[in-house]
């Protein structure tokens, strides 16, 4: 089963190691091989250890003897003219490749936002790679928008590349409302997702809190999932 928890200091390995691997599977092709081949996880431990010690990294999902399959991290926005008082970020929004489709990175984005109403904030803001057309209409079938802003990113130096910027209306916007502590729903709640992933090949699970029973995933994905390290969606590049 697969299930969303808060993350802890022994879950930053795993969640550099997803980083990387999505790294390497989503920005193939906008980035140079060599550069993507060359990333080591271990070089960002201590950056996500930070993150989490300083409440930057908040939920994982988890399945199959607590192995981590994805993460969604939030800040305040440093965007000019943007009151953190009012708006929040979601930084980083990472699930493993193989489980594209499977509806854990449209949990974990529900599971932060309904994080952020039980605050102050009014928007939640992302940023994400403009080329990357899947994850622009995945946010954008759930109903984030694109409010104008764009910037460039050089990463290697020399390699740039634009990245947009999303918003969701936390006061007007669709979120599921379920008590954002619950931890668990059963998988019968979350059927006929299609609609909210384009583009997906495998039946979608969908819902804030959920447990999803090894007959939610594809039997290929199965046997393989405490190997995999990697990405669904991305908030940002951070």
């Amino acid at each position: 089963m697969v299930r969303v928890r808060t993350a802890t200091p022994e879950d930053v390995s795993a969640i550099s190691e997803i980083t990387v691997r999505g790294w390497q599977v989503a920005f193939r092709g906008l980035f140079p091989d060599e550069y993507l081949d060359a990333l080591d996880p271990r070089d960002r431990d201590a950056a996500f250890a930070e993150r989490l010690k300083n409440g930057l990294l908040h939920y994982a999902a988890v399945a199959l003897e607590d192995e981590v399959v994805g993460f969604v991290g939030l800040r305040p926005p440093d965007d000019e003219g943007l009151d953190p008082i009012r708006v929040h970020e979601i930084w980083g929004l990472y699930v493993e490749p193989e489980l594209i489709g499977t509806g854990v990175g449209r949990v974990l984005m529900d599971h932060a936002l309904a994080h952020l109403r039980t605050g102050s904030w009014e928007q939640a803001i992302l940023w994400t790679l403009k080329d990357v057309d899947r994850t622009c209409r995945f946010y954008e079938a759930a109903g984030w928008y694109r409010d104008g802003e764009e910037k460039v990113w050089e990463i290697p130096e020399g390699n740039p590349v634009t990245l947009v910027r999303y918003t969701f209306d936390l006061i007007s916007g669709t979120v599921d409302e379920s008590d954002p502590t619950t931890n668990e729903r059963e998988p019968g709640d979350l059927a006929n997702e299609k609609a909210h992933e384009p583009h997906a090949e495998v039946p979608k699970p969908s819902g804030l809190h959920w447990t999803a029973r090894d007959s939610s995933f594809p039997s290929s994905i199965l046997p393989k999932v405490r190997m995999m390290k990697g990405v669904d969606i991305f908030s940002s590049c951070g």
